[in-house]
């Protein structure tokens, strides 16, 4: 998977199809409105989330995301300027 910004990391295809509608004539996805768990965090940090070999090193102000619904163990990182461009804080 490529980011919007260049990024790149690995998704297993299930979990590809849960997350992303694919732009029909295209090699274009949009995120589904998934509802997750986030914090923006204060100190450098890493995740190592189940998809990777490889943990991934989150620092001052970038965001902990996690999956509601799959638990603590499925978790990532989104740098701050990403998830401002890319997530959604709902008003309480």
């Amino acid at each position: 998977m490529t980011g919007a910004h260049g990024e790149n990391w690995p998704i297993p295809a299930q979990d590809f199809e849960n997350t992303y509608n694919i732009k029909p004539g295209t090699y274009t996805a949009s995120k589904k409105s998934i509802p997750v768990l986030a914090k923006q965090m204060q100190k450098n940090f890493f995740v190592k989330p189940p998809w990777s070999k490889n943990r991934l090193v989150g620092k001052p102000n970038d965001w902990l995301v996690q999956n509601k619904e799959k638990g603590p163990d499925d978790a990532w990182l989104v740098k701050e300027k990403i998830f401002n461009e890319t997530y959604i804080i709902p008003e309480h």
